[in-house]
């Protein structure tokens, strides 16, 4: 049994089979996540899960309405994984499917599914050096998160202080049939022994349907695209520079309105060991457009949202500060970012946001148990507009539990969850609060 986590905590794109991105604890949970060496390998795994939920509706503590439920999840996914000597795949597709005691009407089936895919292998024979990367993630879900718990994705063509996700800012919305896919595609191409080329494109977007429950303002359809174009310099065998222009391009669908970001960064990449890594960033971005729209607060209807863009342009500063330790035996990763994301909540308008994220995986002394924690942040203000009807929240949220390996292929897991959710809406403040406490146990089949 024991012996770290699938093969090693380390790794990455590089070193073996690269983390979908949103992974939580580097797959330290997930009895599928090989560290495949070279082959290729198809993997079914089942989760089955009860839990007690504080909160199933994610709104606001409202008079005559009992938010809690005790829930049975049920989650089957196959995994397959790809090693050679042109590309390294890791692709993953599953279902949910969860039963509500009390709310039956809960009752659903969703989606998800995942890829990180290396192609440097392949591309190294025709230019040395070349690195090319793609990721994906897909998700058809009721209950759209506020963060993405124990992720733990960072790596050397990352900017530190990013998010794998804009749109998992810690904005809480209520229960509602969402979709939402992310691609990402980075390049990293050298010129000399010290310089290399630099550039990605990231695609995403999130879609709402039904809404099971009185939202407490109007969610609204969003998507983004980001490409960004650098140079990147190793400075010495442990320091990396790079110098990058960013540009987003943020739209709403059912306003019609847009805004935009341009600017740059300057980044820094210290390797303190093949084990601890230092990732910082720092730059402006200028914001121009924004759409000053209003909202009602009880209805999730599009109307009285504004689809007209102001023309005029604000700065605001970009970064964050990102550390990572990896090794047999621990997986951590600890992230502060601030950037512009988008509400997607109450009115169409750019957001200065703050995050702060934690998380740890730790093997104990007895190697078949692993510790789990994590903790997260955030803060979002409305940014360039006057409007009265401003839009601030803040969110936090906290994680722990532990998992024991009955086998490398079999997985008990304990974990308690607590989160947080704050959000002003002009005069109207709210506040959601959920308390989750979960048993599952999953087994792999290879």
């Amino acid at each position: 049994m024991g012996g770290g986590f699938g093969g090693g905590m380390g790794g990455g794109m590089s070193g073996g089979m690269g983390n979908i991105p949103g992974t939580a604890y580097g797959g330290a949970t997930d009895p599928s996540m090989l560290n495949l060496k070279e082959g290729f390998r198809i993997i079914p795994t089942i989760t089955a899960a009860e839990r007690y939920d504080s909160n199933v509706f994610l709104v606001p503590k409202t008079r005559g309405i009992d938010r809690s439920d005790y829930v049975s999840t049920l989650a089957p996914r196959i995994r397959g994984l790809y090693a050679g000597s042109g590309m390294q795949l890791n692709a993953l597709v599953g279902a949910i499917s969860e039963y509500y005691v009390k709310n039956t009407n809960f009752n659903y089936v969703g989606a998800n599914a995942g890829l990180a895919l290396n192609l440097g292998p392949m591309l190294d024979r025709v230019w040395k050096g070349m690195q090319f990367t793609i990721s994906d993630t897909f998700s058809y879900s009721p209950q759209p998160p506020a963060f993405l718990v124990g992720d733990q994705t960072t790596s050397t063509t990352n900017q530190a202080g990013s998010t794998s996700n804009l749109l998992v800012n810690g904005m809480q919305v209520g229960r509602a049939n969402s979709t939402s896919n992310t691609l990402s595609t980075t390049l990293t191409a050298p010129v000399s022994q010290r310089v290399s080329l630099t550039g990605s494109y990231t695609r995403g977007f999130i879609r709402f349907g039904t809404s099971e429950v009185q939202q407490i303002g109007v969610l609204l359809d969003t998507s983004y695209q980001t490409f960004t174009a650098g140079v990147n310099t190793l400075l010495s065998p442990q320091d990396t520079l790079t110098l990058s222009y960013i540009d987003t391009n943020f739209s709403y669908g059912q306003t019609g309105g847009s805004f935009t970001t341009r600017g740059g960064t300057l980044a820094w990449a210290h390797l303190f060991s093949p084990n601890v890594s230092l990732y910082s960033r720092a730059g402006v971005l200028v914001i121009n457009g924004g759409v000053l729209g209003s909202s009602s607060t009880s209805t999730t209807s599009p109307a009285g949202i504004s689809g007209n863009s102001t023309n005029s342009s604000t700065i605001a500063p970009t970064g964050g500060l990102g550390l990572t330790w990896r090794d047999q035996t621990t997986s951590l990763f600890l992230n502060y970012g601030v950037s512009i994301t988008p509400s997607y909540q109450f009115a169409a308008q750019p957001l200065l946001t703050n995050t702060v994220s934690f998380s740890v995986a730790q093997v104990m002394p007895n190697p078949d148990f692993i510790g789990l924690a994590s903790v997260n942040y955030a803060r979002g203000d409305e940014i360039g507009s006057s409007s009265t009807n401003s839009i601030s929240y803040s969110s936090y949220g906290g994680s722990g539990g532990a998992l024991y390996k009955f086998t490398q292929k079999s997985f008990l897991n304990l974990n308690y969850q607590f989160t947080k959710y704050d959000s002003q809406f002009g005069a109207q403040g709210f506040s959601v609060a959920r308390h989750l406490v979960m048993l599952s146990f999953s087994q792999a089949f290879y």
